[in-house]
């Protein structure tokens, strides 16, 4: 509907559809990617430790994030 009002938007999501009783919820809970590289589980890893703090050098007290050798881009292909 062009130039509907909020309940207007509102009421033509599918959670008033009549179809949504059929709609099942799919939640994910592990990435298969990630399972089969082992360069990509050690990102994972590396990633988790990152959101843990366990990766800052606490000898510099900078707060700075030491990225592996392996994870770093040194041109524009490495992106591809």
């Amino acid at each position: 509907m062009v130039k509907g009002t909020w309940e207007d938007t509102i009421l033509a999501t599918i959670q008033w559809s009549h179809m949504w009783h059929n709609v099942s919820v799919l939640h994910l809970i592990e990435n298969m990617r990630l399972n089969h590289d082992p360069l990509e589980r050690q990102f994972t890893h590396w990633l988790l430790k990152l959101s843990h703090g366990s990766t800052v050098d606490i000898n510099t007290g900078s707060g700075s994030v030491a990225i592996p050798c392996n994870m770093v881009c040194t041109d524009q292909d490495d992106l591809i």
